[in-house]
């Protein structure tokens, strides 16, 4: 796992009312550093395997009575932790989150997921300019700017929060139905099971890749963690599919975004093929180079809304690895013959930096976008 940084919008939080701040036991794992795990993951959010681990770690820190140094449980206390889990969850909804909640449009308390808000001061008893939902969000670049256009946002991330894990299926569920609520929105699904940058092979301790194209929704014979990688994806992507369709036909607008060789975009085009064709959604390619980064990472999106044929985003000219806008040649992230070119000295993926979307795709995509319905 590793330090996250904060963005360089940070600060401006003077416009709004944020709610759902990190507790303190969340914020000190998220500080303190770490190792990343094997698989990739794409836009502003963590790695798989350091969301499985934070999940755990702050699991064992919250849970009362389950310290290092406290008795084992009775049986039947896990029972009781489990049926209480969803009491709970609304139980810890505070009066800023529910009035943040109603705003956004969402009249009951949510299942599970426990959402970072923003809230203009304007929207605060009155209607605001539109509603974004963002999933997947991170570090919160998307949200933040769309609160700094006067929009009321909602970020589900597991980084913010422990039940924030869009494999859940309560947490898929209540990301659903904030999807209802909401004017435009953003997906940023994790990449970690779709991603062609898994190249070891099966017997490798490296990544290795869980889908082909004949495969899809994984290969046979997956077992272990593997499976679970493969079956979350799965989950991530038929909710995220779900959403879209939804705000497609409530005529909002939104963007899906994913690395351009995800194995997903095969499933994207296969679901919206008829949507495609009627022009209610479109496929964009864009590099990251294009906005300042110093490698190429070239990006899909799936964008809709009543403007979304208008919205361009550039694309890199380069040639022989060189890039078209700094005549620099690009980083380069990963090797089609080394698994251990992926990794730093620090034993972390050279895909990490890569993570985070740099400010200047943010306003570029959103200012289209958010003026599109």
């Amino acid at each position: 796992m590793h330090t996250r940084r904060c963005g360089r919008r940070g600060g401006r939080r003077a416009a709004h009312t944020v709610v759902g701040v990190l507790g303190p036991q969340l914020l000190q794992l998220l500080e303190g550093g770490g190792r990343a795990g094997p698989a990739p993951r794409n836009g502003d959010g963590l790695s798989g395997q350091a969301r499985m681990r934070l999940t755990r770690r702050v699991a064992e820190n919250t849970k009362p009575g389950r310290g290092p140094g406290a008795a084992p449980p009775r049986h039947g206390d896990e029972q009781q932790d489990l049926r209480q889990a969803g009491q709970d969850s609304q139980a810890g909804e505070s009066p800023d989150e529910e009035r943040a909640r109603l705003c956004f449009g969402h009249p009951t308390p949510l299942r599970r997921a426990r959402p970072q808000w923003q809230v203009p001061r304007a929207a605060v008893g009155a209607r605001p300019r539109k509603r974004f939902l963002s999933l997947y969000g991170g570090v919160g670049h998307c949200a933040r700017f769309a609160a700094g256009k006067g929009h009321c946002t909602c970020l589900i991330d597991l980084c913010h929060y422990s039940d924030n894990d869009l494999s859940n299926v309560s947490v898929c569920a209540d990301a659903e139905s904030l999807g209802e609520c909401a004017d435009c929105v953003g997906i940023e699904i994790v990449c970690a099971s779709w991603s062609l940058a898994r190249r070891a092979p099966l017997t490798s301790t490296m990544p290795h890749r869980l889908r082909d194209h004949r495969h899809i929704w994984g290969l046979p014979g997956l077992s272990g963690r593997d499976r679970k990688l493969a079956q979350a994806g799965n989950r991530m992507l038929k909710s995220a599919i779900k959403i879209v369709c939804a705000s497609i036909y409530r005529g909002g607008c939104g963007f899906l975004e994913n690395p351009l060789g995800a194995l997903l975009w095969h499933v994207i085009k296969k679901s919206f093929q008829k949507q495609i064709s009627n022009g209610l959604c479109r496929l964009i390619s864009t590099d990251m180079c294009a906005f300042g980064t110093r490698w190429k990472k070239p990006t899909r999106l799936l964008v809709w809304g009543s403007r979304s044929a208008d919205i361009c985003l550039p694309r890199c000219q380069g040639k022989h690895g060189y890039c078209s806008f700094t005549q620099q040649k690009h980083e380069q992230l990963s090797s089609t013959t080394s698994c251990s070119y992926g990794t730093t000295k620090s034993v972390f993926w050279r895909t990490r930096a890569a993570q985070e979307y740099p400010p200047d795709f943010v306003k570029s995509l959103l200012s289209q976008l958010l003026e599109s319905s």
